[in-house]
C-alpha cells in the first residue's frame, strides 16, 4: 500500500514552458511537471520575494530620506521604521530559507517516486 505522501506525488501537474532563445534557431519547448507540493512552496516563495521586494523599497525611500542631523524632529521614528523594516525582511530570508530545503526535499521525492534518484 503507498503512503499518503506518494499519493501526493500522483497529482504531478504538468507545465508547459516556452524556451526563449537568442539564436535563430528554432527553440523547442520542453515541459516542467510539478508536483502540488511544490506548487504550493513556490507560490509562498513568489509572495515572499514580492513582499521582500516591497520592504527593500521602502528601506531604500526611508535611507535616501534620512538627514545626517538626528537632531531633527521625525529622525527617531523614522530609524525606528528602519529597524522595523529590517527585521522583518530579515525574518523573510529565513523563511525563504525554510521553504527552499522545503523545495528541494520535495524535489527529491517526487525524484525518488519516479525513478531518478536514490531514497
Amino acid at each position: 500500500m503507498q503512503k499518503q505522501e506518494d499519493m501526493k506525488l500522483l497529482s504531478i501537474k504538468e507545465r508547459q514552458i516556452d524556451c526563449i532563445s537568442s539564436e535563430d534557431t528554432t527553440c523547442t519547448k520542453f515541459k516542467e511537471y510539478i508536483t502540488k507540493d511544490e506548487e504550493e512552496i513556490l507560490a509562498e516563495m513568489r509572495a515572499i520575494r514580492k513582499e521582500a521586494q516591497e520592504l527593500k523599497d521602502r528601506i531604500n525611500d526611508l535611507e535616501n530620506q534620512v538627514p545626517i542631523d538626528t537632531t531633527q524632529p521625525g529622525i527617531q521614528s523614522k530609524e525606528n521604521e528602519l529597524r522595523v523594516l529590517t527585521k522583518k525582511l530579515e525574518h523573510l530570508k529565513e523563511n525563504w530559507k525554510r521553504l527552499d530545503i522545503q523545495r528541494e526535499e520535495a524535489r527529491h521525492r517526487k525524484m525518488v517516486s519516479l525513478g531518478h534518484e536514490e531514497p
